[in-house]
């Protein structure tokens, strides 16, 4: 056997146990539809698509991804989310259909690439979490405008703390560890109090027990379980903007490490490699 190669097996096989499977309710790479679909009334499609805008037509649509924006191949396919022509007081959303199953804890996590838009106005494109689409059944949210990722806050879901500034023309994973149940949960991260959210972006945290946002995340007083995912145009000011968007995945368990114990498993794994290895001169010495 290849020794290099059961040095490489030993050591991944240490990340195995602490990092677990993933219980997945709902995921969306896009690569099941036709590049160029539109995906209002798109048969086969996992997502709903609303849209009173009037003017404008081909909002959520499915792309190749002809200049590899997401790393995984110029075959590979995204949502394009763009309003060109600038609307004021129209909304326009996405929403998934039914998750296969529902949850008051779990993760959502998706990819975004923010391109450089000249007509770019408004408040940006929010993600809403929550047990419907709408902002009175919004649990919990995020914003992302123009360079900067932002909480969601009240129950109009407006821009709240911004929890990173990020460089357009580029990719990013965000990962939403939510709780929407009564009591406070621990994970890997750490723990999240209830009716809050830790957020991070490509594996490091840049939010801790953020508050929820929606009517259901701020005044309810009740627990209802996570059922949707969505993302609309923040247009009750005047808007034109684009965003894409890849890799949606909602999940009941939470499979995020925190960095420090990504950080100790990689070692981990190099010291045993070195080690191997200088077993395995020894031997042939």
């Amino acid at each position: 056997m290849n020794h290099k190669l059961t040095a490489l097996i030993l050591s991944t096989s240490l990340f195995a146990p602490l990092i677990g499977s993933a219980a997945v309710v709902f995921e969306d790479n896009f690569n099941e539809y036709a590049a160029g679909s539109d995906l209002d009334g798109l048969s086969g499609s996992e997502w709903n698509v609303y849209n009173n805008t009037e003017t404008e037509t081909d909002v959520f649509t499915v792309q190749q991804d002809t200049a590899n924006y997401f790393g995984q191949g110029t075959s590979s396919n995204y949502m394009r989310m763009a309003i060109t022509n600038e609307i004021v007081q129209k909304s326009t959303a996405v929403s998934s259909k039914s998750f296969t199953e529902n949850t008051l804890t779990g993760q959502v996590s998706y990819r975004f690439y923010d391109p450089t838009d000249a007509s770019s106005t408004g408040d940006g494109w929010a993600i809403r979490i929550g047990p419907g689409s709408g902002n009175g059944v919004t649990s919990f949210s995020l914003i992302m405008d123009e360079g900067s990722l932002y909480a969601g806050t009240g129950t109009s879901v407006g821009k709240g703390d911004v929890l990173l500034s990020y460089d357009m023309d580029t990719a990013y994973t965000v990962t939403i560890v939510f709780n929407n149940s009564a009591d406070t949960i621990s994970y890997a991260g750490g723990s999240i109090a209830s009716k809050t959210m830790d957020v991070y972006v490509d594996g490091v945290r840049v939010g801790t027990n953020l508050a929820g946002s929606g009517t259901e995340g701020t005044t309810s007083t009740s627990h209802e379980n996570i059922a949707s995912v969505n993302f609309t145009s923040k247009s009750w000011n005047a808007f034109a903007d684009t965003l894409y968007i890849d890799d949606v995945e909602v999940s009941t368990d939470i499979s995020i490490p925190e960095p420090s114990t990504s950080a100790f498993l990689i070692g981990m794994s190099v010291l045993l490699i070195t080690f191997l290895r200088r077993r395995l001169k020894g031997a042939r010495s």
